[in-house]
């Protein structure tokens, strides 16, 4: 039996709709993939940036930390490491048995933006009867 042309242009508007449905399904799926493969790496991304950055951070606050014992008047400065950078400031004075507060603040900056982190340490110098020799207590180091 032979169909009419109506029922063939029927047939046929129904597989061009379902084209388009099905296709339209699979650019949403797969625009929605992209933005999140997107999202997923700009995290990365600024995670591993944090993470450096944390490590700049302690790098310079260990520096300080040993500057600070060889020299007591040491009160800070700037250090470039890698990416990034770090303010050093030392505050406390005085001599054997006395209390220093050392703030190192990294930063590094990106195209996507800047991470900057702050860690605190404290420290007591602890100088021997001769005077010669200085050493110090690490009291306390938080970010």
């Amino acid at each position: 039996m032979k169909q009419s042309n109506q029922e063939t242009r029927k047939q046929g508007f129904t597989a061009l709709i379902t084209v388009l449905i099905v296709s339209a399904i699979t650019i949403a799926a797969a625009t929605t993939l992209v933005f999140l493969s997107t999202s997923e790496s700009l995290l990365g991304f600024s995670a591993n940036q944090s993470h450096e950055t944390v490590q700049i951070g302690d790098s310079c606050a260990e520096e300080a930390y040993f500057r600070l014992k060889s020299n007591q008047s040491y009160s800070g400065g700037t250090i470039v490491l890698g990416n990034g950078s770090c303010d050093i400031t030392v505050t406390g004075s005085g001599g054997n048995g006395s209390t220093r507060t050392i703030v190192a603040s990294s930063t590094i900056s990106t195209s996507i933006g800047s991470f900057t982190r702050r860690i605190a340490a404290t420290t007591t110098l602890v100088t021997n009867t001769a005077g010669n020799a200085t050493t110090s207590d690490l009291t306390s180091w938080q970010e």
